[in-house]
């Protein structure tokens, strides 16, 4: 896997500077409390599972239009919905070490009590951090596993995404990484005063589902992608 071309190839389309700015425009929408929020996942979630899907199949030219918004609406609400089901576990178990944290700090239970709940605490929050990392590996294949196939349930194929984690698990960590780094990007334009943020914060999109679809690709053994850096 070429992770570098992550961070070229969405200038390879020569209608790249309109897509960019569309996606701003969505971007923007997050200004709108709640109903604004929801359009902008929708809206850029179904967008970026297109080119997660592109990626992966090789396309030459990776970036979509942006036309049948309803579709790309409701695919962007479902993975919005499929990823929340992922993080699950890790919010339960976090809530559970607030609770926990409550209990401590109130300081009325025994010693041995509070050590006990102490212990218990410190497990949950071991197990909250494991899961909450092997969902950010997971995510990039669920994601485009749903990219791919279109069904909700596919996200939920553990047999076959574990199988793809575990016999490509040195590719996932590398988009783990680099997802990382694509935040570090998105938030780079603060610096400008807040203004470039909004076109960093779509490159960084653009970052993270091109390399979900690259990893899904080298997984998949298709090889190298058409497109150029």
């Amino acid at each position: 896997m070429d992770a570098g071309k992550a961070f070229s190839y969405p200038f390879q389309d020569k209608d790249w500077p309109s897509k960019f700015l569309i996606g701003i425009v969505w971007v923007l929408l997050n200004i709108i409390p709640f109903i604004g929020t929801i359009i902008s996942v929708g809206m850029l979630n179904g967008y970026m599972l297109e080119v997660t899907r592109r990626v992966s199949a090789g396309t030459e030219t990776p970036l979509p239009e942006w036309d049948n918004l309803g579709d790309k609406f409701v695919r962007g609400i479902l993975l919005a919905i499929i990823q929340f089901i992922w993080a699950l576990p890790a919010i339960i178990l976090g809530t559970f070490i607030s609770i926990v944290a409550g209990a401590l700090g109130a300081g009325e239970a025994a010693a041995s009590v509070q050590a006990v709940t102490a212990l218990v605490g410190f497990i949950f929050g071991l197990a909250a951090f494991a899961w909450g990392i092997f969902t950010l590996l997971v995510i990039p294949i669920v994601t485009a596993r749903y990219a791919e196939t279109g069904t909700f349930g596919s996200a939920f194929d553990f047999g076959p995404i574990f199988s793809t984690l575990r016999d490509n698990a040195g590719n996932y960590v590398i988009v783990l990484l680099l997802t990382i780094a694509a935040g570090i990007i998105g938030s780079l334009g603060f610096i400008a005063c807040g203004v470039g943020v909004l076109f960093t914060a779509v490159y960084s999109y653009f970052i993270i589902y091109g390399l979900y679809g690259m990893a899904y690709r080298a997984s998949s053994q298709r090889g190298t992608p058409p497109y150029t850096v």
